[in-house]
């Protein structure tokens, strides 16, 4: 048993808990089929006694139905009317068959029973045979009305003596059979209470026993573990814990003992480290301060003190605005408030005071409220003296200020060199890709578009028409009118050309009065029409000049190649000999050549 127990306190906490529970469930389950087993017993002892009453009830209602046939019988005898007996008979015959067939049938469905004697059963089938052969005989005789013969058949008939003495017998030996019956019923009864009363109190000890077992292998050593709780909690990290064996106490005894030892080393690494952050916040040159909602000083290290000129006995409980200057005292407290609201954010801010030599001094400060620190409370001021930096800054922003003014007179210099050079590269672009007098590309340039244009066609599998416009009678202007006046013709016809042209069309001077037009994506020879609108732009209007209004006509030159290896110099030949041909039929006339298709 020792060893049961030892077994069972070397077991996890869920086996050992789940063990106990298991056998106290068993031992439950146990009583409750014990319950089940003598519950169905009882059941049958008490149909058996059912099933005897019912067999004793069937007799005595065919008994009672045998005395009421024979009451009414008589009295339909007495009456003489011979459709009532009949009627009474039939229903008599057939109310007495059911009932003896269930007597019958009640008597074989329980063969577990004794059911009914043998000579009751005997003299039952007897009068049911003899009544119906009585009644059948009487309802012949009521048929011929024969009321005497009815009479002395109903004062023969079967005494009833018979069944009383087979009622007499069955019942004898239903009070026997139930008599049996009952005492087995209180003799399982009995036994019953006394296994039930054994198995509850067997029940009650195994589950105390067992539960004082568990509840001890638990509660000891949890009472070792509480108590080293309590010694590791008043700084004993000595205190080791001794629990045997390989369950979740144990383990959490182990883990205990293995904490203490951890936390032993971390509290001795924590002085060390307590006396080595101590030594450097003494040592350190930068002031540190520690104050309270309204400014007073909790702490202030020694460089702070020797900051303020003042020993560390004379800082604590004094106010940090009283070695502020003046404005500084009244923005500490909304700073302290700032760094309140804006927690665990930090404050940036600088101070001002006046040092021995009753000179300037500034510190930048970060501050930071530690007031939940329980080591703390109250805002920290990490301090540094920035009067050196302040004094350069101030000089390099005068330097700023200086350099910059410095730089915006050179910017502005610069930016008006620059638009002077950025028009004289204009001027020299226009110059270089522009016609002087009439604005319109140059020669190059209009030859550089054809090259382009023809390139582009080929690529796209489009044709290229190129026009050759001259003035006609030129010469005559220039040498009757003056240079001035040709000069003027030039640039109203140019202009008339520009305006009459497509947007993505090239228009050039070509030489004098020659002007070459590139026209990219030309549907062909047959449409002159956009042609006949230059000549028309040119030779429907007068030209308005220095000596009066001037009749201007122009003659054109087509020429149009959908070849994909067209040539442009070929192209311009082709244009200049269609151009001479309107000059020989007669002036301000369009004449068009095609090119002939050239294999690549």
């Amino acid at each position: 048993m020792a060893r049961a127990i030892f077994r069972l306190a070397q077991l996890r906490i869920g086996p050992r808990l789940g063990l106990c529970f298991s056998i106290i469930v068993c031992l439950f389950t146990l009583v409750g089929v014990f319950a089940i087993w003598q519950i169905h017993m009882l059941h049958g002892q008490i149909q058996r006694v059912d099933e005897m009453d019912r067999q004793i009830l069937s007799v005595l209602r065919a008994n009672n139905t045998i005395l009421r046939f024979a009451a009414l019988a008589r009295s339909a005898a007495a009456a003489q009317d011979s459709r009532r007996f009949q009627a009474e008979a039939q229903a008599m015959t057939l109310e007495l068959r059911r009932f003896m067939d269930a007597v019958d049938s009640t008597a074989r469905a329980t063969p577990e029973t004794r059911g009914i004697p043998a000579a009751g059963r005997t003299t039952l089938l007897y009068c049911r045979r003899a009544i119906e052969e009585q009644l059948q005989e009487m309802s012949r005789l009521a048929e011929k009305g024969d009321w005497s013969a009815i009479g002395l058949r109903l004062g023969k008939q079967v005494s009833e003596r018979a069944f009383n003495l087979a009622v007499g017998e069955l019942d004898g030996q239903v009070a026997a059979e139930r008599s049996v019956a009952l005492s087995n019923i209180r003799r399982r009864e009995y036994w019953t209470y006394i296994l039930f009363v054994s198995l509850a109190v067997l029940i009650g000890a195994v589950s105390v026993a067992m539960a004082f077992v568990v509840t001890r292998s638990i509660a000891d050593p949890l009472r070792k573990l509480d108590t080293a709780a309590r010694a590791l909690a008043a700084g004993n990290f000595d205190y080791r814990v001794s629990i045997s064996g390989e369950n979740e106490l144990a383990t959490l005894a182990r883990g205990f003992n293995g904490a203490a030892s951890s936390l032993r080393g971390l509290y001795e690494a924590l002085r060390r480290s307590e006396a080595y952050f101590r030594s450097l916040i003494e040592n350190v040159g930068d002031p540190i301060f520690v104050v309270d909602e309204s400014g007073t000083l909790l702490y202030a290290s020694p460089a702070a003190s020797a900051a303020l000129s003042v020993a560390p006995s004379g800082l604590s409980g004094r106010n940090i605005g009283e070695f502020l200057n003046a404005a500084d005292c009244e923005v500490v407290p909304g700073i302290l408030r700032r760094a309140a609201a804006a927690s665990p954010a930090r404050i940036a801010t600088e101070f001002r005071w006046r040092d021995r030599g009753q000179s300037q001094r500034v510190l930048a400060a970060i501050v930071t409220d530690r007031r939940d620190d329980q080591a703390v409370r109250g805002f920290v001021i990490n301090a540094h003296d920035i009067t050196e930096r302040k004094a350069a800054e101030d000089r390099i922003r005068h330097l700023n200020e200086h350099l910059e003014e410095l730089v915006q007179v050179r910017t502005r210099e610069l930016e008006i060199e620059k638009r002077e050079l950025l028009e004289a590269r204009e001027t020299l672009r226009e110059q270089a890709t522009r016609d002087g007098l009439t604005k319109l590309w140059n020669r190059n340039s209009i030859l550089e578009i054809l090259e382009r244009e023809i390139e582009r066609g080929a690529r796209e599998k489009h044709g290229t028409a190129i026009v050759l416009a001259d003035i006609d009678r030129f010469k005559s202007v220039n040498d009757t009118y003056g240079h001035p006046v040709g000069d003027a013709v030039l640039r109203e016809a140019s202009r008339r050309l520009c305006a009459a042209i497509r947007a993505y069309d090239g228009l050039g001077r070509y030489g004098g009065e020659e002007f070459l037009l590139v026209l990219p994506n030309w549907a062909g020879p047959q449409d002159t029409s956009r042609i006949e609108q230059l000549r028309s732009a040119i030779a429907d209007t007068p030209f308005v000049t220095s000596a009066g209004e001037l009749s201007v006509t122009c003659s054109f030159g087509v020429a149009w190649a959908e070849g994909t290896c067209t040539d442009s110099h070929e192209l311009i030949h082709l244009a200049d000999q269609a151009l001479y041909g309107a000059k020989a039929r007669g002036r301000n006339r369009v004449e068009s050549l095609v090119q002939e298709p050239v294999a690549c």
